[in-house]
């Protein structure tokens, strides 16, 4: 599972919420709030191995992903001290998490593959125009609150908003979520472990199976940025699709199976 979710990570900034969290959560009964954390933990792994390899790549819009992760961290705050009074009270909505809005995302990347032809590629544009310009900060925004509401790691969908506000390819999208998300994913893990009771951090995955998933997810992020930087862009789009597609429906089957 952690292996999988680097993979995924590297290919569109997939969070590891989906999967991780109600394994945990109800499977091996951790804490919500120390699996919240334990999530965040993953993809601020993922994120620092893959913002280093899109760097040395060229992949990373550094100017624009700083200033959209400082816009981000008011709304992950509100996200938090809102999830103070969620999370306790809807502790089933991590029980199972509804994987097929994440499949639909997954069929877009691959008809986009199978109608991608060979085109020059698409010019980076700054959102100059208002309308651009409010639809990536709402989403942003909205991405952002969701990390602090639940531990979602954003990157997926701050990738996203980069490709439809900024016509930013592929990589270069992905790149940039990353340190968006490596540091919303910071902030987040941070302000969540306090709200981490004690009896928490009793729970044995604390010893050796934590550090064991952190790091065979950051495995899988390297494996699998080997394959995005080694295909073409429709490849690309069809293994992102795949890879989504394969992740929403384990999501979903969680819920089956938990149940």
């Amino acid at each position: 599972m952690s292996l999988f979710t680097g993979i995924a990570a590297s290919a569109i900034g997939f969070t590891a919420w989906p999967l991780v969290v109600p394994v945990l959560f109800v499977l091996f009964g951790v804490d919500i709030y120390l699996t919240i954390f334990i999530s965040l933990l993953i993809d601020c792994g993922n994120a620092m191995v893959m913002t280093v390899i899109a760097a040395r790549n060229g992949r990373v819009l550094v100017r624009q992903g700083l200033t959209l992760a400082a816009f981000a961290l008011p709304w992950i705050f509100g996200g938090i001290l809102i999830g103070k009074t969620f999370i306790p009270q809807n502790e089933d909505y991590f029980r199972g998490s509804a994987g097929y809005l994440i499949m639909l995302l997954g069929l877009f990347f691959i008809f986009r593959g199978f109608k991608t032809i060979t085109t020059k590629p698409e010019e980076i544009k700054a959102p100059r125009q208002r309308l651009r310009f409010t639809l990536l900060l709402a989403g942003v925004g909205f991405m952002a609150f969701q990390v602090g509401l639940v531990g979602i790691g954003g990157g997926m969908g701050y990738a996203v908003f980069l490709m439809l506000c900024m016509s930013a390819p592929l990589l270069s999208a992905t790149g940039t979520a990353m340190i968006m998300t490596l540091i919303s994913a910071i902030f987040a893990s941070v302000l969540i472990f306090f709200q981490i009771p004690d009896s928490g951090f009793e729970h044995e995955i604390i010893g050796l199976g934590l550090p064991l998933m952190i790091l065979t997810s950051m495995a899988g992020v390297g494996i699998g940025s080997k394959i995005a930087y080694s295909v073409s862009e429709a490849k690309l789009n069809l293994f992102i699709g795949v890879v989504v597609v394969v992740a929403g429906l384990a999501a979903s089957l969680h819920r089956f199976y938990i149940q």
